[in-house]
């Protein structure tokens, strides 16, 4: 409102002024009026350039002052809206990560579901085996060794098969000797002959039990042959069978005809 106010009265004070003009007495007219006109003008002169000095000093403030308030705005709307375009810039560049990570954690929870479903079935499988399941275990199987009440009939049937044989056992293995020494007893009781002792021997295939080979033609592995009854590996097999529970067979061609060769393997284990 002063600023207004402050407007009208710089052109209205020009216009009076001339006004006054029109009535200041000339001088030779009347000295003494024509002085306090003169008087008058001054002050009205001092008074316009006070007030032409008040308006433009507060259109220059108001100038500054809408000047600060534009730059303000204009900074304050730059500022927004360059955020508003770095937000937006930003959500569009990770939206598709976000996406892509999201999807990940969707798969993992999907496994790991079927994992605790998985481990909680195999748990109760655990309890129910544990509640519901005995287990059987077998133990050590006794060593062989030939049965005192079946000696005299052995050495009765093979006295009558008299022959010649070798006796192997496996290397290292205790039981094997053992028993091989007990065969090697009862066979010179029977009167066999025997070649040399026990041999021990060390072979890459490891025998099972007890093995007998005799002269002839190798067999292919699996097969089997028969022995005739007349050979004293015939009576050597019998004797076999009724005290051990595992026993096979071989040929070779470079054997004597009625010679014999018994290999005693490891310890059969139980199935």
């Amino acid at each position: 409102m002063l600023d207004l106010i402050l407007g009208w009265a710089v052109i209205f004070f020009p216009t009076a002024l001339a006004v006054v003009f029109i009535f200041v007495p000339a001088r030779s007219e009347n000295k003494s009026a024509h002085m306090k006109w003169r008087f008058c003008l001054v002050v009205f002169g001092v008074l316009f350039s006070l007030l032409a000095w008040l308006q433009q000093s507060r259109a220059l403030k108001a100038a500054t002052n809408d000047r600060e308030s534009a730059i303000k705005e204009s900074s304050e709307r730059v500022a927004t809206d360059t955020a508003d375009r770095v937000t937006k810039a930003m959500t569009a560049q990770y939206e598709g990560t976000i996406s892509g990570l999201n999807r990940q954690i969707g798969g993992l929870q999907t496994e790991l579901s079927a994992i605790h479903k998985a481990s909680k079935e195999t748990t109760n499988a655990l309890v129910r085996l544990n509640t519901t399941t005995e287990t059987s275990v077998k133990g050590i199987p006794r060593p062989r060794r030939i049965p005192t009440d079946k000696r005299a009939a052995l050495i009765v049937d093979l006295s009558a098969h008299k022959g010649v044989v070798t006796i192997n056992c496996v290397g290292g293995d205790g039981e094997s000797k053992q028993f091989a020494n007990d065969w090697y007893d009862l066979l010179f009781q029977a009167g066999w002959t025997l070649q040399s002792g026990v041999n021990v021997t060390y072979t890459p295939d490891t025998i099972v039990g007890a093995r007998i080979t005799v002269r002839g033609e190798p067999i292919a592995p699996g097969e089997g042959f028969t022995i005739p009854g007349e050979h004293p590996a015939s009576a050597l097999g019998r004797s076999l069978y009724a005290t051990t529970t595992s026993v096979t067979g071989q040929r070779r061609p470079d054997l004597a005809q009625n010679a014999t060769v018994l290999d005693i393997g490891v310890l059969p284990r139980p199935n």
